[in-house]
């Protein structure tokens, strides 16, 4: 998975700031921006980075020659002002590009699980829209029942109301595309205003607001964003330990303290998150005393056994005792559990890490952003292998 990152720019809105330091490089987080958005595309499986660049770009060079990345990039730098199109452009003539690619601007930061917009790239180009209502910036887009009506800057192929919906800043595109673009400079908007007036525009709608750092304020934003706290939720079997197989149910909790082993890697994962300053809770379903497959005392003790492997992090417990039929108020998909976390923990930014569907309609319920692990799989915000695979991606969100 290739991802075109346009940085050329003159950066003008920055200054005096960009005006001897390259977008890219401004400091933040206390790193540059440009390791933090680098670091996130390798979490989300992009495979090559091809990076656009003009205005100061030899100092971009020399800080990827001399801090390695972690994906591969390739630099094709402009001998003028080419304008986002014509900079595409530019990458085309030089070979670099691949038939189907991702596409992105140099000062954005877009806290989403990528993958399924790749997956869903199914025509000739694709479009990330977010609901915006104006609240980030203007709204450009036109979208209605999960398709992309129009993309107008100018706002003028449509009445003002219709605009609810805003560019998020991950594009995916087909190399022929491009083909059919000017040499010379141009700009993207008008490509993406035609593709949509032609039914040629994939919306795709995402549901979270993006960083940029093309002005002091959205500098500002993302650097709360990564000093701000987080509170992680965890469901408990299946994802900090082994399910174990019984009789009645091949992916059973633990029913006594020796059937409880910590999966691959979890314990680090937890471990780092404390050490970040995230708070910690468990939420989770634990019916087998009432369902008479052990006792409460050894359901009890099953659970102390987890935090015991866990080890001194201050993770806070929160457990349903009971089985479906018995009616509480507390049993996921029901959000108490989640809802009771954050209670403890009030005012921050929640994820909610399960492995059933029934945990990611919990945190939904909730207002929280979820995350599903091996085997469960949905619309998730973000879905993948394993507890410490997702403390990977939150790392690269957060800046950690």
């Amino acid at each position: 998975m290739q991802c075109v990152v346009l940085a050329g720019g003159l950066a003008t809105r920055m200054r005096p700031l960009t005006e001897r330091v390259p977008k890219v490089l401004l400091e933040v987080g206390g790193r540059p921006f440009l390791h933090h958005q680098l670091r996130l595309m390798a979490e989300q499986g992009v495979t090559e980075v091809v990076l656009a660049l003009g205005h100061l770009g030899e100092q971009v060079e020399q800080q990827l020659a001399t801090s390695p990345p972690p994906v591969p990039v390739r630099v094709v730098r402009e001998a003028e002002p080419l304008g986002t199109a014509g900079a595409l452009r530019n990458c085309l003539e030089a070979g670099v590009l691949d038939e189907r690619f991702l596409l992105t601007w140099g000062d954005s930061f877009l806290p989403i699980d990528w993958r399924p917009v790749w997956r869903a790239f199914t025509g000739e180009a694709l479009m990330t829209v977010l609901e915006n209502e104006g609240r980030w910036d203007t709204s450009n887009v036109v979208f209605e029942s999960g398709e992309l009506k129009l993309y107008d800057k100018s706002r003028a192929g449509a009445p003002a109301k219709a605009f609810r919906h805003i560019d998020y800043g991950l594009l995916a595109l087909d190399r022929r595309v491009v083909e059919g673009l000017p040499r010379g400079r141009s700009d993207l908007a008008t490509l993406f205003h035609l593709l949509s007036r032609e039914g040629r525009l994939q919306g795709y709608e995402v549901r979270h607001r993006f960083f940029e750092i093309g002005s002091p304020q959205g500098l500002a934003d993302l650097e709360q964003h990564f000093r701000a706290p987080v509170l992680v939720v965890l469901d408990r079997d299946g994802v900090l330990n082994r399910t174990v197989a019984h009789a009645d149910d091949p992916r059973d909790s633990p029913l006594v303290p020796s059937e409880v082993e910590l999966l691959p890697g979890v314990a680090e994962a937890v471990k780092l998150m404390h050490a970040r300053g995230a708070s910690l809770a468990i939420a989770s379903n634990q019916p087998a005393a009432a369902k008479g497959k052990t006792t409460r005392a050894n359901a009890e003790a099953v659970h102390a056994r987890v935090l015991e492997l866990l080890g001194p992090v201050g993770v806070r417990s929160h457990l349903c005792w009971h089985r479906r039929e018995d009616g509480c108020a507390c049993r996921k998909p029901k959000p108490q559990l989640v809802l009771d976390a954050m209670a403890e923990a009030p005012g921050l930014e929640t994820w909610f890490v399960g492995d059933k569907h029934t945990d990611h309609e919990a945190g939904r319920a909730a207002g929280v952003r979820t995350a599903l692990v091996s085997p469960a799989s949905g619309d998730a915000d973000w879905v993948g292998a394993s507890l410490p695979a997702f403390v990977r991606f939150l790392s690269a969100l957060k800046g950690w």
